[in-house]
């Protein structure tokens, strides 16, 4: 069963009849609160602009790979005393000049250094986008368990509103009883502080519903005040599929993870990255080796040909070579970049390490709290029916004057908590499946 199936619940208490609502209030379904939740949540946004900044850094990084190209080119006037590099004479007057040259460079240790470097900006492109992926993952656990917690809202309201309504008969037979002589003023005074009780629990609930609706549309990026009215989820085949916790299953379970969970699959390519950005720096301490081409031309209107012959003839330069630099002091600024370089590999190293010995602690709490609340809903439900029988022996006793005020109270406090513990068990069990399924990552996979 995947949890599509698992979260079609039978909320007969919180079905929704859309056409009493104003026509400004907003209906939303699971499917659309999903799909919402990939095109607007604000935190995925974040996570796709990192992922274009780490594809365009990844894109210069290629760049660097290939030789500098420039063009330079000035022009200028001369008045007065000067010396015409061109002609070589020592002129006082005005004149016209212009240069122009084309220059093409090359270091041959910067093309190994940008290799090292063009893969690291590959692994930290890869890990932009699989925290793109964590982070959906994040934002719709978040919403499905707003979505889940105000369902439940939903139905501990109608849970109390029956309670309400039953209260209100038993407080109007207790005071027709009170009319009768059968029982004191005090009990109808009982009744009516169980009542107000309710009424207390009731407005409560409604506090938390608002609230968990307000965190769902903000994580929507919708407005927190816009009327909205979550749809109920309407074909429900039963619980989930209990979980194995043998430790055959868990190691299993813990595999799969590793090879699925984008974040943990991210922090791998961080390492990566890390170990090529290391490398990178570590070629500085390499001498420097580079090749050049100049090529360029000049005007002078001290010169006696025109423009045309000057530039294309008579001053044409071309220059080319070689050159090495070696590294002798630099004030240690190459070895802190390497120290700097090293602690962040290092750290990341520490920051898988951390991350996949989580994991084994997530998974096994959370199979272990599905569980939990398997056997809750089951000792739960039984309780509910204990409780039920007990509370309408009660009230047939109360009203034949063979029960006291008390005990009727008790027996309905008893059977409003059992109501109310079954219902959250309830969700309670849907909710860590849903975790289950994230930590194993496949929170979105599961509800397709």
């Amino acid at each position: 069963m995947n949890l599509k199936q698992l979260l079609s619940l039978s909320l007969f208490c919180a079905g929704i009849s859309i056409g009493s609502f104003a026509q400004d209030t907003m209906v939303l379904t699971l499917n659309q609160v999903t799909d919402m939740v990939m095109s607007e949540n604000l935190d995925i946004k974040v996570a796709e602009n990192n992922h274009e900044q780490a594809r365009i850094e990844k894109n210069q990084s290629m760049a660097t790979l290939l030789p500098d190209v420039n063009i330079y080119g000035d022009i200028n006037r001369v008045e007065g005393l000067y010396f015409d590099q061109v002609s070589g004479t020592l002129q006082n007057t005005q004149g016209n000049f212009l240069n122009a040259y084309l220059n093409v460079n090359w270091n041959l240790t910067d093309v190994l250094s940008g290799n090292s470097d063009l893969k690291a900006k590959k692994n930290l492109l890869e890990s932009q986008r699989l925290k793109l992926e964590f982070t959906k993952d994040q934002s719709l656990l978040y919403v499905l368990s707003k979505y889940m917690e105000v369902l439940q809202g939903y139905e501990q309201r109608e849970i109390l509103e029956q309670f309400y309504a039953t209260q209100q008969l038993v407080l109007e037979q207790t005071q027709a009883f009170e009319i009768e002589g059968r029982v004191s003023a005090q009990d109808t005074r009982i009744q009516e502080a169980e009542l107000y009780k309710v009424e207390n629990m009731i407005a409560q609930n409604e506090s938390i519903i608002e609230l968990k609706m307000r965190e769902l549309l903000w994580a929507l990026n919708l407005n927190t005040t816009t009327p909205v009215v979550l749809e109920s989820l309407d074909s429900y085949n039963g619980l989930p599929i209990s979980v194995e916790n043998d430790p055959a299953q868990l190691e299993q379970n813990i595999s799969d993870a590793k090879a699925e969970r984008t974040d943990l699959l991210g922090l791998q390519k961080d390492v990566e990255a890390s170990q090529h950005d290391l490398l990178s720096n570590r070629i500085g301490y390499m001498p420097s080796l580079g090749v050049y081409f100049n090529y360029g031309s000049g005007y002078s209107s001290f010169q006696q040909n025109d423009f045309n012959t000057q530039f294309t003839r008579d001053n044409v330069m071309t220059s080319y070579g070689a050159s090495i630099t070696i590294p002798v002091f630099n004030g240690f600024a190459k070895r802190t970049d390497i120290a700097k370089a090293r602690a962040s590999y290092d750290n990341s190293q520490l920051a898988l390490e951390k991350a996949e010995s989580k994991l084994y602690l997530d998974i096994s709490n959370t199979q272990l709290k599905i569980s939990a609340d398997e056997k809750a809903i089951s000792s739960n439900s039984s309780l509910l029916n204990a409780r039920t029988l007990i509370y309408e022996v009660e009230n047939e006793k109360y009203k034949l004057n063979v029960s006291t005020n008390i005990q009727l109270s008790q027996a309905y406090r008893d059977y409003l908590e059992s109501s109310l513990e079954v219902n959250r068990s309830k969700y309670q069990l849907i909710y860590d499946q849903l975790l289950l399924q994230y930590y194993l990552g496949r929170l979105r996979n599961s509800l397709e």
